[in-house]
């Protein structure tokens, strides 16, 4: 499923790429003004119901995703938005001193 490919690159990225951690993001082409989403693991104490996402595949069907969260934000907004809308590539010794850092979305990850 397209959640577990996301946990996989969550998981294998920060080995390969020597980082702290990674977050997976997708362009959400569907939306007027394309959107970036990721879906995180959400924990929840024992006597919580289970968190549920949507995916919705490209033929336009929605499934639901347990103990998962989904994050979406504006392509133009934090780094994950300026790698996205101009493909280029970031490698930041410490993304908190970049001016393009969004804490809210940090928070949210």
């Amino acid at each position: 499923s397209t959640v577990s490919v996301f946990d996989e690159a969550v998981v294998v990225a920060p080995r390969v790429l020597k980082c702290d951690r990674a977050t997976l993001f997708l362009i959400d082409e569907r939306t007027p003004a394309k959107e970036l989403y990721s879906f995180t693991k959400t924990p929840t104490a024992s006597q919580d119901p289970p968190a549920v996402a949507t995916i919705q595949s490209p033929s336009g069907r929605s499934s639901p995703v347990k103990d998962h969260s989904e994050i979406r934000f504006p392509i133009t907004s934090g780094i994950a938005g300026f790698v996205a809308s101009t493909s280029q590539a970031l490698n930041l010794a410490d993304a908190y001193e970049d001016p393009r850092f969004n804490k809210e979305i940090d928070l949210r990850t």
